[in-house]
C-alpha cells in the first residue's frame, strides 16, 4: 500500500500543469534515511541516502521491495505519460468539482487536442464517480489500458490515479 501510495502523488504531480521535477530518489523509492538525519544532524538528509551501486541494484531486484514496485510504477508512468500530448507545460487544466469525497480531478487540453481527465482517490477507500459528472466522454484509462463502460460508475480502488481519454482519440 506505501508504494501505491506514493505512485499516486507522483501520478498527480506528474499530471499538474507545468514542468514536473523528477527526484532521483523519487524514482528509486527511497526510504526515510533516519541514520542519516542523526549522524549528519542535518533534517534535510531525511531524503537523501546516499546509495552504494550495489544495495542499490540489489534494491531493485528484489521482488516485491519498496524500491522495486516504486520504480516499476514510476517508469511506467513516464512511458505513459511522454505519450500525451495533454501534459505539455502550456496545457491547460481546469480543476473539477467532483461530488464524491476524496476525489481529485482535473482536466488537461492542449491546443486543439482532445482533452484529458485526472481523476485520483486521495482515500484509503474504494470510490466512485458517475461519468456524468465529467465534463466529456472518457471510456479509456491510459495508465491501466482498461475501457470504461460510459453507463456505469467509474470504480477508484484506494489511492488509485486514472489518466481518461475517449478511446477514439486515444492516440493523440
Amino acid at each position: 500500500e506505501h508504494a501505491q501510495r506514493f505512485l499516486a502523488t507522483q501520478a498527480i504531480m506528474l499530471s499538474m500543469a507545468g514542468v514536473p521535477a523528477v527526484y532521483f530518489h523519487s524514482l528509486v523509492g527511497s526510504p526515510n534515511d533516519i541514520a542519516g538525519v542523526e549522524v549528519s544532524g542535518i533534517p534535510r538528509r531525511i531524503n537523501r541516502h546516499k546509495y552504494e551501486r550495489a544495495e542499490l541494484e540489489a534494491a531493485l531486484s528484489e521482488t516485491g521491495s519498496l524500491q522495486q514496485l516504486v520504480a516499476d510504477g514510476y517508469r511506467h508512468l513516464l512511458r505513459v505519460r511522454k505519450q500525451q500530448t495533454q501534459f505539455h507545460p502550456n496545457a491547460s487544466q481546469t480543476v473539477l468539482e467532483l461530488p464524491t469525497d476524496g476525489l481529485l480531478g482535473f482536466v488537461r487540453q492542449h491546443d486543439d487536442q482532445p482533452a484529458l481527465c485526472v481523476l485520483a482517490n486521495l482515500s484509503g477507500e474504494t470510490r466512485s464517480i458517475d461519468p456524468a459528472d465529467l465534463p466529456g466522454q472518457f471510456d479509456l484509462d491510459v495508465l491501466s489500458d482498461e475501457s470504461l463502460d460510459q453507463n456505469a460508475p467509474i470504480a477508484m480502488a484506494p489511492y488509485q490515479v486514472r489518466w481518461l481519454k475517449s478511446s477514439s482519440t486515444s492516440d493523440s
